[in-house]
């Protein structure tokens, strides 16, 4: 509660109304960030192992992305390919006794131990004790809440047990009618967020899967319809 706090006082403070931009320079000499990275160094006593899975789930998906303003404070952005690689697998925090970097969070605890895109490998290998913490199942609207940074990034959110699955149906939502999917109905042509194929099986195993799965978050009921049309008919699509 304490730690939640710590980072709401930091969005309200230096976040702005959209929630996607963070005033990174303001952050850093403020007794504000100060009080926010006192509580971080506590995380090691947080108890994972019996944690509910919603609350896991908010808690982490909030971690994530404090963590990432954490990083760009102190160190800025990575640039270029080879620094990205190495922010996500270097930057770190000690919860519960286990170090997490930005990819131990989201493939191995978020996305229930998945592959990391272009990989075929379990993202925890065998006998590591964090396989236990992971959640049981991924919810693929998770992608739509993790601010890794990039101006493609959705807004920055904070979330909770209590909210969590209204505020992941907001968030994907908010992304697709932000332009995560662009559809033609005349020329029956779809243009999907890179998301999707990215992370192609936490949306389902074939394309007809993820059109369905987008039509559920789609705002503009005419175009969700269409969708779920063309799948039932089989139809092609572009």
């Amino acid at each position: 509660a304490d730690l939640r706090r710590a980072i709401l006082a930091i969005y309200g403070e230096f976040l702005n109304a959209e929630g996607t931009a963070i005033d990174y320079a303001g952050i850093e000499k403020t007794e504000l960030w100060a009080q926010y990275k006192k509580r971080a160094a506590e995380l090691h006593r947080v108890s994972l192992v019996d944690m509910p899975e919603n609350e896991k789930m908010a808690f982490f998906i909030n971690i994530y992305n404090v963590m990432v303003v954490h990083a760009n404070v102190e160190f800025g952005a990575p640039r270029g390919a080879l620094q990205r690689m190495k922010y996500f697998s270097k930057v770190s925090y000690i919860i519960g006794g286990h170090s997490f970097s930005l990819n131990d969070v989201e493939h191995g605890i978020l996305r229930a131990n998945g592959n990391a895109p272009f990989s075929k490998k379990s993202h925890f290998r065998a006998g590591d004790p964090r396989i236990a913490l992971c959640l049981p199942r991924v919810d693929p609207r998770l992608h739509f809440t993790l601010v890794c940074g990039a101006k493609s990034c959705p807004a920055i959110r904070t979330y909770t047990a209590e909210n969590l699955d209204q505020a992941l149906d907001m968030a994907t939502r908010a992304f697709f009618a932000d332009g995560g999917c662009f559809v033609d109905l005349k020329k029956k042509e779809v243009r999907l967020s890179k998301i999707l194929y990215w992370y192609g099986t936490d949306f389902g195993a074939t394309e007809k899967d993820k059109l369905l799965f987008v039509a559920q978050y789609l705002d503009d009921q005419e175009t969700a319809s269409a969708l779920r049309e063309w799948v039932q008919q089989g139809d092609r699509i572009r």
